[in-house]
C-alpha cells in the first residue's frame, strides 16, 4: 500500500501563483478551482487496494485536468515520474495537446520550466521530445504577450534540455531586444547563458542585454554575475564596458560566490583577456581559504586563468596544488595538461605537483588529445622536471594520433623531449612525416623550434625527409622553407 500525498506541493504551487491585474479581480474563483483540482489530485493518487493501482491513478488525474496550472501542480506532485511509464507520457502529450489552443503565454512558460526539471527514461524521450517541439511552437505563436521572465524561462528549459531551433532562438531574440528594459537581473543572466550554451549568437541581443545590464549591475547576485559574463566569454563577445562592471559588482560581493563562481569568472576574463587586477587579487583572496570546496576542473581553470592573465599569485598557486594532491585522481586529461601548464607558464616550481599530475596522467594517457598530449611534455621540459615513465607514455599515445597534431604540437612535442634528451626515435621519425604533410602551416617561430628540436637530439632516421627542417633563408623577416 501506498499514499503519494501532493498537497504539499499544491499548495505550495498555489502560494508562488503571481496574478495580473485582471486576475486579481478573480483571486477567488481561480483560487476555488485550484483547491477543486488539488483535492482531485490527492484523491487519485490515493492508492486505493484496487487493480487499478497508481499508474492509473496519475493517468486518470491528467485526463481529468482542466487547465495548465493543474497540470503543472500534477506534474510536480509526481516528483520526475511524470515520464516514468509511456502510457502516462502519451496521456500528457494529448492533454497538453487539448490545452494548448486556450494556454497563455505564462502557462506555456510555466510548463516548460516545469518539464525541463522531469528526468525522461529511454523509452518515454520521443514522446518528451514531441511534447516539448508542441510547447515551442505554441510559445512562438504567444510571443508577442511574452514578458522578460517568462522569456527567461523558455530560453532557459530549451537550454537545460539541448533542444535547438534556431528559428525560434531567432525569434525570441527578437522580441527580447524589443522588451529588455523590462527584464530583471536573473532575467538578463538566464537569456545570456540560454544563448551561449546553445551556441546561438546573436549580437545585438548581446548588446542589449549588457546596455540593460550596466544601470541595475548592483542587483545581480555571484550566480548572475558569473553566469553573464562567462555566457559573453563563450560566444567571445567582449564588451569592456560590462566587464569593468560586472568586476566592480563581483568585488563589492565576492564573499558571496562560491568555489564555481570564483572559477568560472576568472576564466571568463581570462578568455576574453580583460585583466582586472583588483578581481583577480580579490579572487585569489577569497579563494585561499576555501580552496579545499573547489573540485578537479575548478583548480584547473582557476589556475589556467591566472596564468594566461600573467597574474601570479604565489600563495594561490601553493594552495592549489596542496588541494590538488588529494583528488589528482579525479582530474580528466584536458584538466592535468591546463593545471601543469599554467605552473609551468607561470614559472612557479613546484616539483610535488609535478610528479602527483605525472602519475595521475599515466594512469589516463590514452584519453588525453594531441594538444592536452603536447602541453604536457612542453610543460614538464619547460621546468626542467624529467619524468622517464611519462614520457614514454606521451611518446606511445601521440604515435598513432600524430596525424592530428597542429603545427604548435608538433613543435611544442619534438623540443620537449630533445630539451628532456629523451630519445624516442620512432616518435621523432612519425612527427617528421607528419610535419611535412603541412609544413605551410607552421610559422618561423615552430620551423625554428622544430629544427632546433631536430638538431639536440641529433636525430638521423629518414635523413632525406628531415633535411628540410633544418634549411631556412630569412625572407622579409620570417623564414622560408625551402
Amino acid at each position: 500500500m501506498c499514499n503519494i500525498d501532493g498537497t504539499s506541493q499544491a499548495n505550495k504551487a498555489t502560494r508562488n501563483l503571481t496574478y495580473t491585474n485582471k486576475d486579481k479581480r478573480n483571486k477567488s474563483s481561480v483560487a476555488k478551482r485550484t483547491n477543486e483540482g488539488r483535492r482531485r489530485i490527492d484523491t487519485n493518487f490515493r492508492c486505493t487496494g484496487t487493480n487499478t493501482g497508481p499508474k492509473n491513478d496519475v493517468i486518470r488525474s491528467i485526463q481529468k485536468c482542466r487547465n495548465s496550472f493543474e497540470l503543472v501542480s500534477i506534474i510536480r506532485t509526481l516528483r520526475n515520474n511524470a515520464f516514468a511509464s509511456s502510457h502516462a507520457s502519451e496521456t500528457l502529450l494529448e492533454k497538453i495537446k487539448q490545452l494548448a489552443p486556450t494556454m497563455r503565454s505564462r502557462d506555456v512558460s510555466g510548463l516548460l520550466n516545469c518539464l525541463s526539471k522531469e528526468r525522461v527514461p529511454y523509452e518515454s524521450r520521443k514522446t518528451y521530445h514531441n511534447l516539448m517541439t508542441l510547447l515551442v511552437e505554441v510559445s512562438m505563436n504567444k510571443m508577442k504577450d511574452c514578458t522578460g521572465k517568462e522569456l527567461s524561462m523558455i530560453l532557459n528549459a530549451l537550454a537545460k534540455k539541448g533542444i535547438k531551433n534556431e528559428k525560434s532562438f531567432s525569434k525570441i531574440a527578437a522580441k527580447a531586444i524589443s522588451i529588455i528594459d523590462t527584464f530583471n537581473s536573473q532575467d538578463l543572466a538566464i537569456t545570456a547563458n540560454a544563448y551561449a550554451k546553445m551556441k546561438q549568437y546573436h549580437p545585438k541581443l548581446f548588446d542589449a542585454i549588457a546596455t540593460a545590464s550596466i544601470p541595475i549591475i548592483s542587483t545581480f547576485k555571484a550566480q548572475n554575475l558569473t553566469n553573464i559574463v562567462n555566457a559573453y566569454a563563450k560566444v567571445n563577445h567582449h564588451h569592456p564596458l560590462l566587464f569593468d562592471e560586472i568586476a566592480k559588482a563581483s568585488i563589492s560581493i565576492i564573499h558571496t560566490f562560491n568555489a564555481q563562481d570564483l572559477g568560472n569568472t576568472a576564466n571568463a576574463y581570462a578568455k576574453t583577456n580583460h585583466h582586472h587586477r583588483l578581481l583577480f587579487d580579490k579572487i585569489a583572496t577569497v579563494s585561499i581559504p576555501i580552496i579545499k570546496t573547489f573540485d578537479a576542473q575548478n583548480l584547473s581553470i582557476t589556475a589556467h586563468a591566472f596564468a594566461k592573465m600573467d597574474h601570479h599569485h604565489p600563495q594561490l598557486f601553493d594552495k592549489i596544488a596542496t588541494a590538488t594532491f588529494s583528488i589528482a585522481s579525479t582530474f580528466n586529461g584536458q584538466d592535468l595538461a591546463n593545471t601543469v601548464n599554467a605552473y609551468a607558464k607561470i614559472n612557479h616550481y613546484h616539483p610535488r605537483l609535478f610528479d602527483k599530475i605525472a602519475t595521475a596522467s599515466i594512469s589516463i594517457i590514452n584519453t588525453f588529445n594531441g594538444q592536452d598530449l603536447a602541453i604536457t611534455a612542453n610543460a614538464f621540459a619547460k621546468m626542467n622536471h624529467h619524468h622517464p615513465l611519462l614520457f614514454d607514455k606521451i611518446a606511445k599515445a601521440s604515435v598513432p594520433m600524430i596525424g592530428r597534431f597542429d603545427a604548435q604540437n608538433l613543435a611544442n612535442t619534438a623540443n620537449a623531449f630533445a630539451k628532456m634528451n629523451h630519445h624516442h626515435p620512432r616518435l621523432f621519425s612519425q612527427i617528421t612525416t607528419a610535419s611535412i604533410s603541412i609544413i605551410s602551416k607552421f610559422n618561423a617561430q615552430e620551423l625554428a623550434n622544430i629544427a632546433s628540436a631536430f638538431a639536440k637530439a641529433r636525430f638521423t632516421g629518414k635523413k632525406s625527409q628531415a633535411t628540410f627542417l633544418v634549411h631556412f633563408r630569412k625572407d622579409d623577416g620570417g623564414f622560408t622553407c625551402i
